[in-house]
């Protein structure tokens, strides 16, 4: 609900004081919690995000190749995806 009353994790951390004033319960202990916890909040966000800029140690791209579809199949069951994940990789590698 506050991500999506303000958008980012930036925006709510710096309209934090905004908090208590919003509808819900809860509020005002809410707003106390992510003040004790910013910090922890963006450690997490940095954990989760990849990193695009990260060197591959490489200075050649990698071509795509046409998909092994017994492979896949087999990485599916190892994984044990579903049938949606399982329909889609398909439909992409054909």
């Amino acid at each position: 609900m506050l991500l999506a009353h303000f958008e980012t994790l930036d925006a709510l951390l710096e309209r934090i004081e905004e908090i208590p004033f919003l509808r819900f319960r809860g509020a005002a202990s809410a707003a106390a919690r992510l003040r004790e916890h910013r910090e922890q909040a963006l450690l997490c966000r940095r954990l989760t995000t990849i990193a695009c800029d990260a060197p591959l140690g490489h200075d050649h791209d990698f071509p795509r190749g046409p998909a092994d579809g017994n492979a896949l199949l087999a990485l599916c069951e190892r994984m044990r995806f579903g049938p949606l994940t399982r329909r889609r990789l398909q439909e992409a590698s054909a």
